[in-house]
């Protein structure tokens, strides 16, 4: 994909700024700069914005620094590591830093917008921004609403604009957030080797490597806790409804949520206070009961790695020392669900692409065709069927979390992949495991029956590659996945700044 080249950081409508160097945007890391990074050793050279939201909000009310200034280093960051990770799809300097100055202006006159003023963020190129063009990582044609020259927006954005944050710019996804042979996978920040996961892998690698505070992703099957985890973020996907999906491209309007992506549990939720649409904010509840954990240990799905199984045990307790009584839950009875799924969210999917697949096929990337072709072929009826699924799949997990407000769990079955074109595809289609959905099937089936879910850091595997835990609560109880979150994150020392860092071969 032709991107639209910037000047300097110093340029354009942003004015003079000395201390950057010239930052455009191009093509994306080649494989002969890949190779010359290792792991990461060598320590970060200039700032990185991988304080906290709240740290970052104190700095720029004290005078200690300037929402301008806040933006140059993120920009500086994103210099640094972009060329390796292949995070963005889009971004605007000048336009960051203009934002930043006027931001700037605002506060001086008294014009505080909040805790998220000034703060630079990502959103993933699926949701529509007025001052990007969005292309959901894909050639194919796209509505007239995806153009910049539309000036639509997704509420969730313009609610994190009117809240003032500044949009660095738009993060790389899978291809339509299914399959990405066009714009190409994005690195892990932790080995360059590794890939992301996805399809959210752009803002999960971004907010990993500092360039970014967090941002936006989206998740139909578990597209916003699966990168988080594998890049060692915190991912939040709400209940279902809870953040409006109007301005989201292309998805499955049952199984799709918009949510936040941040390095700690306190940075997401005061992102999702912002993008939330319905029901009460996670701050403005509490819980004064003793909270019970239901540790899952038994999973017919099938069960992860020796290391993740170990570190979400830590994790259960760390939770029964913060005095949550905790209980070994088996989830039964779930094994069909992946191919139950296919039979509504692919059609949905399909839906939005049918006049593209039948008069511009070859715009699509191969590994996305014969998913949409699948959805395709689905009847009225089957997706029928098919929908009425849910309420046993609903049932077994009611069942399994009877007497249990939070379930613990993996986020994944494994670590992070080796960088392989379409990795995550080859999992949907088959691969080299007969586990369909091999990656997905700890997170699809809260996006089945709508329940809100977060991945946290539970520490790091063998090689040093981030494992994630997952919590899941009932809709109702959405407030107590941030209770139990910022508990664990409490009694666990993952310690940012302890982030990836540049490697051999990252400009500094």
């Amino acid at each position: 994909m032709r991107r639209r080249r910037t000047p300097g950081l110093g340029g354009g409508a942003g004015g003079a700024s000395p201390a950057l160097p010239a930052l455009q945007r191009g093509h994306r890391a080649t494989g002969r700069l890949r190779q010359r990074c290792g792991r990461a050793a060598d320590p970060v050279h200039g700032r990185s914005v991988t304080r906290s939201i709240a740290a970052a909000a104190a700095d720029l009310r004290s005078g200690r620094n300037t929402c301008a200034q806040l933006a140059v280093e993120a920009l500086e960051s994103l210099r640094r590591w972009e060329p390796h990770l292949n995070a963005w799809i889009d971004f605007s300097a000048p336009l960051a830093l203009a934002n930043a100055r006027r931001l700037d202006q605002e506060l001086e006159s008294g014009h505080d917008r909040g805790p998220l003023h000034g703060i630079p963020i990502g959103v993933k190129d699926n949701i529509l921004t007025a001052d990007f063009p969005t292309t959901c990582a894909s050639r194919a044609p796209m509505p007239a609403t995806a153009s910049r020259a539309s000036g639509a927006e997704a509420d969730s954005v313009t609610a994190l604009r009117d809240a003032g944050a500044i949009i660095i710019g738009k993060t790389n996804l899978h291809e339509l957030a299914m399959g990405n042979p066009y714009i190409g996978e994005v690195a892990n920040p932790f080995d360059l080797s590794r890939n992301a996961s996805g399809s959210s892998s752009g803002t999960a690698a971004a907010t990993a490597a500092g360039t970014i505070f967090g941002g936006l992703g989206t998740d139909s099957g578990g597209s916003i806790r699966l990168p988080a985890a594998v890049c060692g973020v915190v991912g939040f996907k709400p209940a279902y409804s809870r953040v409006s999906l109007r301005g989201l491209l292309g998805g499955s309007y049952t199984m799709d949520h918009i949510g936040p992506i941040a390095r700690s549990v306190d940075d997401v939720r005061l992102l999702y206070s912002v993008i939330r649409s319905a029901g009460p904010s996670p701050a403005e509840t509490s819980r004064t009961d003793r909270i019970v954990v239901g540790h899952v240990t038994r999973l017919s799905m099938a069960d992860p790695d020796e290391e993740i199984t170990a570190r979400v045990g830590e994790a259960a307790e760390r939770l029964a020392r913060q005095g949550m009584e905790v209980r070994e839950v088996s989830l039964e009875g779930l094994e069909l669900l992946p191919y139950a799924a296919i039979g509504y969210a692919w059609p949905e999917i399909s839906s939005h692409h049918r006049a593209g697949l039948r008069g511009q096929r070859k715009l699509y990337g191969d590994a996305v065709r014969p998913l949409l072709d699948l959805g395709e072929i689905i009847s009225a009826r089957q997706y029928g069927l098919a929908q009425r699924s849910r309420s046993y799949f609903l049932r077994q997990v009611m069942s399994g979390m009877a007497g249990v407000d939070v379930l613990l769990m993996p986020t994944t079955p494994m670590t992070a992949g080796p960088m392989v074109a379409d990795a995550d595809t080859e999992a949907v289609v088959g691969g080299d495991s007969p586990d369909l959905f091999r990656f997905t099937r700890y997170t699809l089936p809260w996006n089945v029956i709508g329940f809100p879910a977060m991945s946290v850091p539970c520490g790091l595997d063998g090689d040093g590659l981030p494992i994630g835990a997952q919590l899941v609560a009932r809709p109702r109880d959405e407030e107590l996945v941030f209770t139990v979150a910022s508990a664990h994150a409490a009694a666990f020392d993952w310690g940012w700044p302890q982030h990836p860092t540049p490697v051999a071969g990252v400009e500094a």
